[in-house]
C-alpha cells in the first residue's frame, strides 16, 4: 500500500538553521531522519566512540562545543552521527592554524565532502524514505544517489554564493590582500542545483543570485527564517536612560561590511552613544579592529544563551552585510525590539521605513544618517522596534518557518508544485499553530 505521507531524510554536518528544518519535520511526523556530523543526542558523548578516543585536551574542548549543537525539540533517537569527518578535518585545521597557515582553515570544507559521501552511502541501505532535504556544498553525492533509488530531492541554499565569492574578491583587491581561499568548487554547487528537485531560498537576495546564476525560478521556493518570540523579546520596562547603544552581531570580516560600519562610527563621533560589537573577527578582521581602536567595545563571541539578554540592553541593531543569506541576527533584533539598519543584501523581512531601514550596502554616508535619524529620533526608534516586533510575531517564528518546510515537502510528495504551495500559503496569510501542522491537518 502506497504511503500517503512523505519520509524526509535531512543531512547537513553543521549548523544553520538545519535544527529547525528538522524540528519542523519531525513536528509534523514526516521524519525519518537526521543526520550530522555531531550533534548533542546524551550527557555521556566522551563514553561513545569516537569521542572517547580523542586526547583528553581535545576531548573536553570538543565535547564543551559539542554541547551547543543540540535542539530540545528534536528526538535524539532520530538523529544518526556521521562524526569522523568533521573530528578528523577539525584536527587538521586546527594543526595548520598552529603552524601559521590559518588562511587554510577552510579546508574543514574537505570533511564536509567526505560526510557527503558517507550520507550518501547511508541512504542508499533505507527503507521507505521518500524525500531528501540537503544543503548547498554538502549535497552533491547525496543527491546522486537519492536519484538512483528514485528519491525526490531538496536543496537548500542559505546563502548568496556567487555573490559572496564576488565581494570577497572586490574587498580584498581593495584593501590590497589576498582574498579568502575557496574549497567548494562552482562546478559542484552546479551539478547539485541541477540534481535538486526544488531549491529553497530563504530571501530575494539569495533567489536573485540563484536565478542569475543559471537556476530557474520556478524551481526557488522562497522561505524566510524565523525567530524564538519566546525567548527573545522586548525589555519588560524599557530604560529611558539617554544612552544609546547600537548593536552588531556578526563576524568580523569583509562579508559583513564591518569596515564601513566602523568607519561611519568613528567620523559620527557621537556623545553619550557606543557601538557594541559581538562575533569573533578573521584576519582581517583583527586588523580592522586595531585600525579603530578606542571606537567600540569589543565582546567577542558569545554563546547563544547570552544573547537575549544582550538584545534587550541595545537602542538599535546594525548590520551593513554586502552578501548573506537571511542573517538570523536581524529576525532576533526584530523579535527583540529593536529597529535595525540593513543592507539589501543582509536578507532581512523589514520594510524600508517599518521596521527601520534599508541602505545601499558600502555606503558610509547612508549608514552614518540612519544611525543618526535613530540617535535623535527616540520615538521613532521604538516606534518601529514595535512594527519589527509584531512582523516577526505574526509571520517570521520558527513555527511559520516550520510550517513552510512542512507544505513544501507535502507538495513535492503530492506531485504538486512546491514552489507555487509555499508561495499560495504565504500569500493567503493561512498560517496556523505548529500543533495543526501534524500530518493530515489541511493547510
Amino acid at each position: 500500500m502506497h504511503d500517503s505521507r512523505p519520509l524526509v531524510v535531512v543531512s547537513h554536518p553543521g549548523t544553520q538553521q538545519v535544527y529547525e528544518t528538522v524540528a519542523g519535520l519531525q513536528g509534523a511526523g514526516i521524519l525519518h531522519r537526521f543526520l550530522a556530523s555531531a550533534y548533542w543526542t546524551d550527557d555521556t558523548p566522551e563514553r561513545r566512540s569516537p569521542w572517547r578516543w580523542l586526547p583528553l585536551s581535545q576531548r573536553a574542548k570538543a565535547i564543551a562545543g559539542l554541547r551547543n549543537r543540540h535542539h530540545p525539540a528534536i528526538d535524539p533517537a532520530l538523529v544518526h552521527e556521521i562524526p569522523w569527518p568533521f573530528l578528523v578535518m577539525r584536527g587538521v585545521s586546527t594543526g595548520l592554524t598552529a603552524v601559521g597557515l590559518g588562511d587554510y582553515a577552510g579546508v574543514e570544507c574537505l570533511g564536509d565532502a567526505w560526510f557527503d559521501r558517507l550520507a550518501a552511502s547511508w541512504l542508499t541501505r533505507q527503507q521507505g524514505v521518500t524525500q531528501v532535504h540537503a544543503f548547498e556544498g554538502d549535497a552533491l553525492h547525496t543527491f546522486a544517489a537519492a536519484r538512483r533509488v528514485g528519491l525526490r530531492t531538496v536543496l537548500d541554499v542559505p546563502a548568496a554564493n556567487e555573490y559572496n565569492i564576488a565581494l570577497c574578491e572586490s574587498e580584498a583587491r581593495e584593501m590590497g590582500v589576498e582574498p579568502p581561499r575557496r574549497f567548494v568548487s562552482a562546478a559542484r554547487i552546479a551539478r547539485e542545483r541541477a540534481l535538486a528537485d526544488v531549491v529553497v531560498s530563504p530571501s530575494a537576495f539569495v533567489t536573485r543570485c540563484l536565478v542569475e546564476h543559471g537556476v530557474a525560478a520556478s524551481k526557488v521556493a522562497q522561505i524566510p527564517f524565523g525567530a524564538d518570540v519566546e525567548r527573545f523579546t522586548p525589555p519588560e520596562s524599557p530604560s529611558p536612560a539617554s544612552r544609546f547603544t547600537l548593536l552588531y552581531v556578526a563576524s568580523i570580516n569583509f562579508r559583513k561590511g564591518t569596515r564601513y560600519l566602523l568607519e561611519a562610527w568613528r567620523q559620527l563621533a557621537l556623545p553619550d552613544a557606543e557601538l557594541v560589537l559581538v562575533g569573533a573577527p578573521d584576519a582581517i578582521g583583527e586588523r580592522l579592529l586595531q585600525q579603530y581602536a578606542g571606537t567600540y567595545r569589543h565582546l567577542g563571541h558569545l554563546p547563544p544563551r547570552e544573547l537575549p539578554a544582550l538584545f534587550r540592553s541595545a537602542t538599535a541593531f546594525v548590520l551593513p552585510s554586502l552578501a548573506e543569506g537571511s542573517a538570523l541576527v536581524t529576525y532576533m533584533a526584530m523579535a527583540s525590539g529593536l529597529p535595525v539598519i540593513v543592507t539589501e543584501d543582509a536578507g532581512s523581512v523589514v520594510t524600508d521605513g517599518a521596521e527601520g531601514f534599508i541602505v545601499p550596502s558600502r555606503d558610509v554616508e547612508s549608514l552614518k544618517r540612519k544611525i543618526v535619524h535613530l540617535y535623535e529620533h527616540r520615538s521613532d526608534a521604538a516606534a518601529m522596534g514595535a512594527a519589527g516586533r509584531r512582523l516577526i510575531a505574526e509571520r517570521y517564528t520558527w513555527d511559520h518557518y516550520h510550517q513552510r518546510i512542512v507544505v513544501l515537502h507535502r507538495a513535492l510528495h503530492d506531485g504538486a508544485d512546491p514552489v507555487a504551495a509555499v508561495a499560495s500559503v504565504d500569500a493567503s496569510g493561512r498560517m496556523f499553530p505548529q500543533a495543526q501542522v501534524a500530518w493530515g491537518m489541511q493547510l
